[in-house]
């Protein structure tokens, strides 16, 4: 079976790759496809969700290229932060505006700053079509990363924990990033 997996990004590809070794499914990735020639049309990603975008860019793909489909997105979300500076599926744009690195970071930074350390995790989706009558999507609990911490506190310095940035915790599952 022949399965389009509807990213642009080749490490992701290239990691579904390797998890599906085995199946029997021929994964072929947009860049397999740009590859060939073959143009790659633009899939929106408008949503207010993660099952939202992946869900926009499945269907396009879809008709694009008359194949069975799937594509992911995610999205980032704070433990006690309001819903209305929940980054969500748009973790580099705030009010409207494509945030560059040195803004992404002082974004951030500055959300730490007002609530303290930040629990954090990402919610993924996952949108698969088959054809037109058959389409499957999720966007579970069990789907969502690992929490992890932000914090402006230095490894050396944290009060509790002393560890470097990114580290596991001992018994944790948690890690933090210093910011």
């Amino acid at each position: 079976m022949k399965l389009l997996y509807g990213t642009g990004n080749p490490a992701k590809a290239a990691a579904m790759q390797n998890r599906i070794a085995g199946l029997g499914i021929e994964l072929i990735s947009l860049q397999d496809l740009r590859a060939q020639g073959v143009e790659i049309p633009d899939a929106p990603e408008t949503g207010n969700t993660p099952l939202e975008n992946a869900r926009q860019k499945a269907h396009a793909y879809y008709e694009a290229f008359r194949m069975p489909v799937f594509s992911c997105d995610s999205g980032l979300y704070f433990e006690d932060v309001p819903e209305a500076i929940q980054p969500g599926v748009h973790v580099r744009t705030v009010n409207g505006v494509y945030l560059t690195d040195e803004q992404m970071l002082e974004h951030y930074i500055g959300l730490v700053k007002r609530y303290g350390r930040l629990t954090a995790k990402y919610r993924n989706a996952i949108c698969y079509v088959q054809d037109e009558e058959h389409v499957y999507e999720a966007m579970e609990s069990d789907m969502e990363s690992e929490k992890f911490w932000l914090t402006d506190v230095p490894p050396q310095q944290h009060p509790q924990r002393g560890v470097s940035a990114g580290q596991h915790f001992p018994g944790s599952r948690n890690r933090e990033i210093f910011l």
